[in-house]
């Protein structure tokens, strides 16, 4: 039987089981490389997700500090306005306290004769210092 099956394995063609090899080899490495391929595919929608989703964030922060520069502008406008409001009545009330010293002067009494509340003022102006003193620090932090 041992002759029989080699003169049967004589007559086949061989390449025909070579080509059969290197097919099952093809198709091996052809599913490899799809799967490969499906995997890079898969990555890349997440990376596009990811990309997606940091793209939104990077538009709201931008949109924050957009309206936080907005906010700072503002905030800026009204503590100059305050200061300027500020040193104006400082001013003022300065001015109106020398004209009680002089008047007092001439009267040869204290300025507190000639207006009750002088100590008072002066004790405002002072504050308004502290406050406009305040105000530049802010001013300048933000």
């Amino acid at each position: 039987m041992e002759p029989q099956v080699k003169k049967i394995f004589s007559k086949l063609p061989k390449t025909e089981l070579a080509t059969e090899k290197v097919k099952l080899n093809v198709d091996s490495e052809l599913n490899s490389l799809f799967k490969k391929a499906k995997n890079i595919a898969k990555s890349s929608n997440d990376l596009n997700s990811a990309a997606d989703s940091a793209a939104k964030k990077i538009k709201e922060a931008e949109d924050v500090l957009s309206d936080a520069s907005k906010y700072r502008s503002t905030i800026k406008e009204e503590i100059s306005r305050s200061i300027r409001a500020s040193r104006s009545i400082q001013n003022d009330i300065l001015k109106q306290l020398q004209k009680i010293e002089q008047a007092a002067k001439q009267l040869g009494i204290k300025p507190n004769d000639v207006f009750s509340k002088y100590n008072s003022a002066l004790d405002y102006v002072s504050s308004l210092d502290k406050t406009i003193d305040k105000l530049d620090i802010a001013f300048k932090l933000i």
